[in-house]
């Protein structure tokens, strides 16, 4: 399939390739950018998604009533999301200390 685009698009056909992917994706310097963007824009949304995750919890937390059901259900959700929040900053600073 790439070698039918590289025929009928003279800009794919000009540039060197490795395999078939363009020869600056295989160079590391380009390589650890591409893994950097891409962690950088997963602990974004991981985060956006932890950050609602809390909201949601503390709101139900706020909002259940005096029921010990519910109560303990939101406690439960708010412990693992504070949990994994924690993680994730880890992650972040380990991928930042080792230089990706």
């Amino acid at each position: 399939m790439f070698d039918v685009l590289i025929h009928f698009h003279p800009l794919l056909a000009a540039a060197p390739t490795c395999g078939v992917l363009p020869q600056a994706w295989c160079d590391s310097a380009d390589l650890n950018a591409l893994v950097g963007f891409i962690a950088g824009w997963l602990v974004g949304l991981i985060g956006g998604i932890l950050a609602v995750v809390i909201l949601v919890s503390a709101v139900q937390i706020v909002s259940s009533g005096g029921s010990p059901e519910a109560m303990k259900s939101a406690k439960n959700r708010l412990t693992q999301a504070a949990i994994s929040l924690g993680l994730l900053i880890s992650f972040r600073a380990i991928i930042l200390l080792i230089g990706l």
